[in-house]
């Protein structure tokens, strides 16, 4: 986890020289933070984005079908993705009453 990130200009090129690898750790483990909080499913942003609806009287809708596996976003191998497509299918039948909810308000 970053603690605290320094981008501050180096005085130097011996201070750059000495401190480049450190930095760019930081920035690289600044960029999988980044990455996990816009891909998370659940957490502050969700909680935040129902708060806000529950506020203004509108419904709030989140289809996040957790996976069994992880996954590439050029995933080619079949058997992955079939299953992926069947535990999806499977999650939205379970939520089939708020589908159809969402479905009513749609109309």
């Amino acid at each position: 986890m970053v603690e605290s990130l320094d981008l501050s200009v180096p005085k130097s090129f011996m201070e750059f020289a000495t401190e480049w690898q450190t930095k760019l750790s930081l920035i690289g483990h600044l960029k999988n933070l980044l990455l996990d909080q816009i891909g998370r499913a659940d957490g502050t942003a969700v909680d935040c984005s129902r708060a806000w609806s529950h506020s203004i009287s509108a419904p709030f809708f989140r289809y996040s079908p957790q996976l069994s596996t992880a996954i590439d976003l050029d995933e080619t191998d079949d058997v992955k993705l079939i299953n992926i497509m069947w535990g999806t299918k499977v999650y939205m039948n379970e939520e089939n009453s708020s589908v159809e909810q969402l479905v009513e308000l749609l109309k």
